[in-house]
């Protein structure tokens, strides 16, 4: 074991403790003076203690005091947890303009400094012991660098600004120990680790002395830097998230029950260029029958009972034959970036597009191949729209068709709309399917109230009934799948669509858009029978452009499965002029949904259980995956690896004979064949040595061996 304690261990130890730590707090605003001077304390009083007869009680006294301070926090778990999550979202809303879901902290005001600094402290002794176990005792320079990179990652999103004379100083003392692990595994060579940090100070001291003298500090900011790359990371992220959550998801069915809050990561959808810079419906799914808790699409028998619809006819009318050829189309250029691609994007009024598509039925497409390149379609100017009926039999039983099976409502749905008194008394008086699309609108805004944060839907219930007569609060999907039933009936043909909507507003001066999670929306389809699927908006808040609010959007939910409030979402956004400025709802406070939260006891003693749990796993299967990968290598490869083994072993007092270091020389530096009698020579005296070492070494250093090491 490495007991030296040297200049360049203390200057690293300090460094790779105290630089991710102080930018973390600087950043998300919580640096305050009694962690500062509490935390700069503890590290001084660490370094003395190693210097003194009582080094060999600093590990155990710090361990104490992190014991205390993370008892003392079990009472308030759960506010400790809500009100870290809500500080650090209020600087990434701060910082990007994004909104996240606040959650409810039952602490004052008053008390939160009082948390924060206890949460802190505890973290940073936390840190400062194992880098001290991994810089000083143990000489494991990467896992030192892990555990840095971890901390200082969260400020790497967002676009939050960093102190960048600290990031400079943390690069730094990153490029050092990467460099130290790397030379401690592969070369032969001693190194002076004084020398070594010294030449890497200075050429980093000149590199960013350059830099501050020829550019501002302001060109220091993450986001101008690493846009793309934070970008590709909520990318990765949400498609691993909604893979790992929705992997098994239906084609042609939405489940209703996933409706539950809804809050945004930014993660950008799609890119699409547009010179008219017009409002766009991109739509992605159209469901057909409401079960209670589902929309799906009519399956292929309902479809095949009318034979004489010539659907390819019927696409084409909607699509191009409603306009006369002499009408101007716009060019749209779509690249689809989206986590789950399984329908294809498919715009209102469209004259042609340049890619394959399979299309079921009048429902949805789907491409015929997978495509990473952007697709271009012409699209009518819907402004100039004139009368075109189509004629024959296709197009009168296609209207057949409709009337048959978009005017279904389930039964125990149509008996509650007519003891509504509201609803049924009301037959007679519409003059036009606009009054009866307004009727409804209205009949919706008077008994609900928008907000993106509903609840969890009752399962064992009627989704639009909950919706409708017991919660009242919902977003575009509650909207949407309300209004095609009261549409239905009142005789409108109508279905529930989703997919995107972009604003006028979205796009810059050359008709380039972005369009995020935030704006995935759902909406209602009516059929006219001149013009065909016609989109309606009923979500409050998207119906009307000057009340467009700020955007939300689920982590993963970008597909029809959980389509999401789109621009309907965006609540009226409040000045946020400090963190800890909450975006507020109505009453004052936002919360979660109280059926889905834990006793406040219960996580922590969760956490205790299923840690052990995953150490064990997880040290079971790096050993199990290290022999699986020496059982696949050549002989000499086997050897020097074997000889890697034997190595880890060396500072738990493991010995090494000549004749194993000849054969390990004779591996590295010969052309000699390294026979299978060698290899098992060299795995033989690793197993002596690592029978021998558990014999000797205490149960601490047992665990190190066994779980860390996994040898």
């Amino acid at each position: 074991m490495h007991k030296t304690f040297s200049l360049t261990d203390r200057f690293l130890f300090v460094l790779t403790s105290y630089l991710p730590f102080l930018i973390f707090l600087w950043v998300f605003q919580m640096l305050n003076g009694v962690v500062l001077c509490t935390t700069f304390i503890a590290t001084l009083l660490f370094l003395f203690l190693q210097t003194t007869k009582l080094k060999k009680w600093v590990i155990p006294i710090y361990g104490a005091l992190i014991m205390l301070l993370l008892l003392s926090l079990i009472i308030n778990f759960r506010d400790t947890i809500n009100a870290i999550y809500n500080q650090i979202t209020s600087v990434y809303a701060h910082s990007s303009n994004y909104t996240f879901q606040v959650y409810e902290v039952t602490l004052s005001q008053q008390e939160l400094p009082f948390l924060f600094s206890r949460v802190w402290i505890a973290l940073y002794l936390m840190i400062m012991l194992l880098e001290y176990l991994f810089i000083i005792r143990w000489k494991r320079h990467f896992p030192a660098f892990a555990i840095s990179f971890l901390l200082y990652f969260p400020t790497m999103l967002y676009s939050v600004k960093q102190p960048w004379l600290l990031t400079c100083l943390l690069l730094m003392d990153w490029f050092t120990l990467l460099f130290l692990s790397y030379i401690r595994r592969h070369s032969t060579r001693s190194w002076h680790y004084g020398k070594l940090f010294g030449y890497v100070l200075v050429c980093f001291s000149l590199i960013f002395g350059t830099l501050f003298i020829l550019l501002p500090e302001k060109e220091y900011e993450v986001s101008s830097t690493s846009s793309h790359m934070r970008q590709k990371l909520l990318q990765t992220i949400e498609q691993f998230t909604y893979n790992l959550r929705y992997g098994s998801e239906s084609i042609g069915e939405i489940d209703l029950g996933r409706a539950g809050n809804r809050s945004y990561t930014g993660a950008i959808q799609m890119e699409l260029t547009y010179p008219k810079a017009s409002r766009l419906y991109l739509k992605t799914y159209s469901g057909a029958i409401y079960d209670g808790h589902t929309w799906k699409s009519l399956a292929h028998k309902q479809y095949r009972q009318y034979p004489n619809i010539d659907w390819t006819t019927i696409r084409f009318w909607m699509n191009q034959a409603a306009l006369p050829k002499d009408i101007h189309a716009n060019s749209l250029m779509i690249k689809d970036m989206r986590a789950n691609t399984q329908y294809a994007i498919v715009p209102y009024y469209l004259k042609h597009i340049n890619q394959d598509m399979n299309i079921y039925y009048d429902s949805y497409a789907a491409w015929s191949n997978s495509t990473k390149d952007a697709v271009t379609y012409e699209i009518w100017d819907d402004e100039q729209k004139i009368l075109h009926v189509p004629q024959g039999t296709s197009y009168k039983e296609y209207v057949d068709f409709i009337k048959e099976q978009y005017l279904q409502l389930p039964k125990d749905i149509k008996e509650k709309f007519n003891t509504v008194e509201d609803l049924q008394d009301n037959f007679h008086r519409f003059a036009s399917t606009e009054e009866i699309i307004d009727y409804v609108k209205g009949y919706l805004y008077a008994h609900t109230r928008y907000t993106l944060y509903p609840g969890s839907p009752d399962l064992s219930k009627d989704f639009v009934s909950y919706f409708l007569w017991e919660n009242q609060e919902g977003y575009c999907v509650h909207y949407a799948s309300s209004a095609v039933l009261l549409l239905r009936y009142y005789g409108v043909p109508a279905r529930y669509v989703d997919g995107y909507r972009v604003d006028s507003n979205a796009y810059d001066h050359e008709g380039h858009a972005q369009v995020k999670d935030s704006d995935a929306h759902a909406w209602v389809e009516i059929f006219d029978e001149t013009y065909g699927w016609m989109p309606v908006e009923v979500t409050p808040a998207a119906d009307n452009d000057s009340t467009i609010q700020k955007s939300e959007q689920p982590l993963t939910q970008t597909t029809p499965s959980e389509i999401t409030p789109g621009l309907e979402n965006k609540e009226e956004p409040k000045p946020i002029q400090q963190p800890m400025q909450h975006l507020m709802e109505e009453n004052g406070t936002t919360t979660t949904s109280a059926s889905s939260s834990l006793p406040s006891f219960l996580l922590p003693v969760l956490v205790v259980l299923i840690l052990p749990l995953f150490i064990y796993a997880q040290a079971s299967l790096r050993r199990k995956y290290r022999r699986k990968q020496l059982g696949s290598m050549k002989q000499r490869q086997k050897l020097l690896t074997l000889y890697g083994w034997l190595e880890d072993l060396f500072p738990y007092g493991a010995k090494i004979d000549q004749e194993t270091l000849q054969l390990v020389e004779k591996a590295r530096f010969s052309q000699h064949e390294i026979t299978k009698e060698d290899v098992q020579q060299l795995q033989s005296q690793w197993q002596t040595q690592r029978a021998h070492v558990l014999t000797t070494l205490s149960w601490q250093k047992k665990l190190r061996l066994w779980i860390w090491d996994a040898l």
